[in-house]
C-alpha cells in the first residue's frame, strides 16, 4: 500500500485486502489511518462485515491545508462514515475536529485515548553506549526529537531553534527519517550547527535513547495524540510542544509541559534556554506529566476500553 494516492496500486491493495477478509471471515474489522481507513472499510463492506471500526490517527484535513483540500478530505471521510460502525478518536481534539468538519455525529464516535506501556517499579532501562560511540560527553545538554522527517512533524522548527540558542553545550538528537531528510541536512550545514545536531535515523529503541535527553521537543503542525510525547512523559523527560489540537489534551502549559506557537522557533529557543538550567521546573513538569500518564494514558486503559467496545458490538 503506497502512502500517496495511486489509483492502480490502491486498486491492487483493495483486491488483496478483500481476498484476506474473505479467507478469514472476521467478525470485527478495525481500520487505522486515512489511506488504510478508506481501503479497509471499502473491503470490509464489500465482503459483508457488519461491524467496522475506524481510528483516523489524525484526519487528513487540518488548518495548514487549503480550504478546498480540507473540503475534499472531509467529504471523503463523511462518505466513508456511512460504512462505519464507530469512529474511534484517540483524543478529544480529534473528536471535536470531526464534529466541526461535520464528518460524523456524536453518536457514531467515541474517544479512546492512546496509551503507552508503563515501567514496572524498580525497572531501569539499559542505556546503549550511543553517545560514547559518537564521541559525545555527558556534559552536553541533550534535546530529543522523534518523528518522521515530514511537513507534518515540522523538524525545521527545532533546527532553526538550535541555531538561535546561545548555549555551547546543547546537542539535538533527531530520531527518524523521511522526505525532508536531505533538505534538513542542507539546512543544518547552512546554519552552521552540524556540531550541535546528530541525525540518528530510524531507532528501534526510542525509549532507551530518551534516557539521554534532558528535554523532549515536539514541533508538529497537526496531530491526533502523538505517542512520542506520551513516551517522553512516561520516561520523565520534560516536554516542550507546539500548541495544536490533540497535543493540548496532554500538554497543559506550565503544568505537564510547555506549549509554544507552531513555527515560532525563536520562542522555542527561548523556552529551551530557560528550561535547561531550571531543574525545579523540570521536576514539577515531569511529576505532573507522569501522574496523568499513570492515571489516563497507559496501555492497559486503552486495551480495556477497546476490548469493551469490541465485546459490546451488536
Amino acid at each position: 500500500m503506497a502512502r500517496t494516492i495511486s489509483p492502480w496500486a490502491d486498486l491492487q491493495s483493495l483486491f488483496q485486502i478483500i481476498k484476506i477478509l474473505k479467507t478469514n471471515k472476521f467478525d470485527i474489522i478495525h481500520c487505522h489511518s486515512s489511506k488504510a481507513g478508506v481501503l479497509g472499510r471499502m473491503a470490509a463492506y464489500m465482503t459483508g462485515c457488519k461491524i467496522i471500526y475506524y481510528t483516523p490517527h489524525s484526519f487528513s484535513f487540518n488548518i495548514f491545508n487549503s480550504k478546498l483540500k480540507n473540503a475534499i478530505y472531509a467529504f471523503i471521510e463523511k462518505i466513508m462514515t456511512l460504512f462505519t460502525t464507530k469512529v474511534i478518536c484517540v483524543s478529544a481534539g480529534e473528536f471535536y475536529l470531526a464534529l466541526q468538519m461535520k464528518v460524523s455525529n456524536e453518536k457514531k464516535m467515541v474517544v479512546i485515548p492512546n496509551g503507552v506501556e508503563l515501567k514496572k517499579k524498580g525497572m531501569t532501562r539499559e542505556k546503549k553506549n550511543l553517545l560514547e560511540i559518537k564521541g559525545i560527553t555527558y556534559s552536553k545538554k541533550v534535546i530529543g526529537f522523534v518523528g518522521r522527517l515530514s511537513i507534518q512533524k515540522n523538524p525545521e522548527m527545532i533546527v532553526r531553534a538550535i541555531e538561535k540558542i546561545k548555549m555551547d553545550d546543547v546537542l539535538l538528537l533527531i530520531m527518524g527519517t523521511g522526505p525532508l531528510e536531505k533538505s534538513l541536512t542542507e539546512l543544518v550545514n547552512l546554519l552552521g550547527v552540524s556540531d550541535k545536531i546528530l541525525f540518528l535515523g530510524e531507532i528501534s529503541n526510542v525509549r532507551e535513547v530518551l534516557g539521554y535527553c534532558n528535554i523532549f521537543v515536539s514541533t508538529s503542525l497537526w496531530e491526533s495524540m502523538p505517542y512520542a510525547i506520551l513516551e517522553a512523559m512516561e520516561e520523565e523527560i520534560p516536554v516542550i510542544a507546539t500548541e495544536i489540537s490533540g497535543v493540548t489534551d496532554i500538554v497543559k502549559n506550565n503544568i505537564t509541559g510547555i506549549l509554544v506557537p507552531p513555527n515560532d522557533y525563536e520562542r522555542l529557543a527561548s523556552i529551551i534556554e530557560e528550561l535547561l538550567p531550571d531543574s525545579d521546573k523540570q521536576k514539577k513538569l515531569t511529576q505532573n506529566a507522569k501522574e496523568i500518564i499513570n492515571q489516563e494514558y497507559n496501555i492497559e486503559n486503552m486495551i480495556e476500553k477497546l476490548k469493551n467496545l469490541y465485546l459490546s458490538a451488536p
